[in-house]
C-alpha cells in the first residue's frame, strides 16, 4: 500500500475514533420519573440536570392507582424512581417491587420529627422511600358564610345552617377516614365491621347536607370558589390554592383530628440508574429542591424538610403551616392508609354516593 494512504488511513481513523470515544462520553445520562404533577416542572428538574449532566425524562399520574397501572404496563426496568402515596407502599413492599434505601444517604436529620422514620415507608429495619410532599385534611370554609367557632368540629358538616352548601370530594379513602376520626376511632383505618356501620350512618346523615359530590379536588375547589359550597373536608393544598386566588377562605382541622397524605420517593428494584436514582432523592430532599416543590406551579403544599422554610416567603411558610401551627396540627392527625377490608369500605362509599 502506498505510503501516503497508509498515514491517511491512519489518520481518518483516529479522526473518527476520537469524535466516537468523546461522543460516548459526552453522552448524558437518562433517569426515567413516574410521580405526581409538580416533580417534573422545569425549576425543578433543570438544576439536577445541570448539575449531574444528565436528562431526565418524566412521566405524571392523576393517582395512585393510575400510577400502578402505567408502572405495571411498562417494560422492567423503565423506571427509575417512582412516587406512591404513603398507603401503596407497604403492598410495593411486599411485592418486592421496591429497593432497599439506606437511610445514612439521605439528609433524614433535617426532616420534621413525624417524617424521620415514617412508618408506612418502613418494613422492620428496612426503609423503601423517603417522605417528599405531604398534607393534611380538614374544613376548607368561606369565612363570609361560615363562623371559625363552628368548624372547630367536624360536626359543621351536619350543621342545619349549612344544608345544601356542603361540598365532598369524592374519594372514599380521606373522607370515610376523617369521619371515623369524627367518631372518636384514633386509628380509623383499623376499624372493624361494627364500626364501619357507624361511619356509613354518619355518611348517610350527611347526603341531605350536599351540594355535591365532586369528581375531582379541582371541581370541588370551583365550586367554593363559586360559592355554591361553603364548606368542604378538602386538604390544606386546596385552601392555599383559593387563598392565592383572593378567596375569603380558612383551613382547619377540627378537635377530633383528622388525617393526612405523604407522598414518597422510591427506587423500583428493577431500576438500573441506581447511583443517579439515589443522587435524584438526595436532590429532592434538599432545602432549596423542596422550598421549589413546595410552591410548585402544579400543587402548593408541604414538604418535609424543615430547612425549606427560609428559600420561602413568610406568608407561603404560614399558608402551608412549614411552622410550629404545623406540628401541632400533626399531633391531631393520623397518617393515611387503606384498611384491611378495602373492598368493604368501598362499597359503602358507593352506597353513600348512589
Amino acid at each position: 500500500m502506498d505510503r501516503k494512504m497508509v498515514v491517511a488511513s491512519i489518520l481518518c481513523f483516529s479522526f473518527v475514533f476520537f469524535f466516537v470515544v468523546n461522543g460516548a462520553v459526552a453522552q448524558k445520562k437518562e433517569l426515567n420519573i413516574l410521580t405526581w404533577s409538580g416533580y417534573e416542572e422545569t425549576k425543578i428538574i433543570r438544576p439536577f440536570e445541570e448539575k449531574y449532566n444528565c436528562k431526565v425524562n418524566s412521566k405524571t399520574f392523576e393517582n395512585s392507582e393510575n400510577m400502578l397501572t402505567i408502572w405495571s404496563a411498562s417494560k422492567p426496568g423503565t423506571w427509575d424512581i417512582v412516587n406512591p402515596d404513603e398507603s401503596f407502599v407497604p403492598a410495593l413492599i411486599k411485592q418486592k417491587k421496591l429497593r432497599v434505601l439506606d437511610p445514612k444517604k439521605f439528609p433524614m436529620d433535617d426532616l420534621f420529627a413525624q417524617f424521620k422514620h415514617f412508618d408506612q415507608h418502613w418494613d422492620g429495619n428496612k426503609m423503601y422511600a423517603v417522605p417528599s410532599r405531604w398534607g393534611f385534611y380538614g374544613l376548607v370554609y368561606n369565612k363570609n358564610y361560615v363562623s371559625a367557632e363552628d368548624v372547630t368540629s367536624w360536626k359543621a358538616l351536619w350543621n342545619p345552617k349549612y344544608k345544601g352548601k356542603v361540598g365532598m370530594y369524592g374519594w372514599w379513602l380521606p373522607n370515610m377516614g376523617n369521619i371515623a376520626r369524627y367518631l372518636g376511632f384514633q386509628s380509623p383505618y383499623d376499624i372493624g365491621p361494627e364500626d364501619l356501620k357507624k361511619v356509613e350512618k354518619a355518611l348517610m346523615e350527611l347526603k341531605p347536607q350536599l351540594a355535591t359530590i365532586a369528581d375531582t379536588a379541582s371541581e370541588m375547589i370551583q365550586a367554593m370558589v363559586n360559592e355554591s359550597c361553603w364548606l368542604a373536608p378538602i386538604g390544606n393544598w386546596g385552601a392555599v390554592a383559593m387563598k392565592e386566588q383572593g378567596k375569603p377562605v380558612e383551613h382547619n382541622v377540627p378537635k377530633e383530628g383528622g388525617v393526612s397524605w405523604t407522598e414518597g420517593l422510591a427506587i423500583p428494584s428493577d431500576s438500573k440508574n441506581l447511583d443517579l436514582a439515589e443522587k435524584f432523592i438526595q436532590y429532592m430532599l434538599s432545602p432549596e429542591a423542596q422550598a421549589k416543590l413546595s410552591w410548585a406551579d402544579a400543587l402548593h403544599a408541604a414538604t418535609p424538610n424543615r430547612k425549606a422554610a427560609q428559600f420561602l416567603t413568610a406568608q407561603q411558610v404560614e399558608w402551608l403551616r412549614m411552622n410550629e401551627k404545623g406540628i401541632e396540627i400533626v399531633k391531631r392527625i393520623f397518617p393515611r392508609k387503606l384498611p384491611k377490608d378495602e373492598t368493604a369500605w368501598k362499597d359503602v362509599w358507593l352506597r353513600f354516593k348512589g
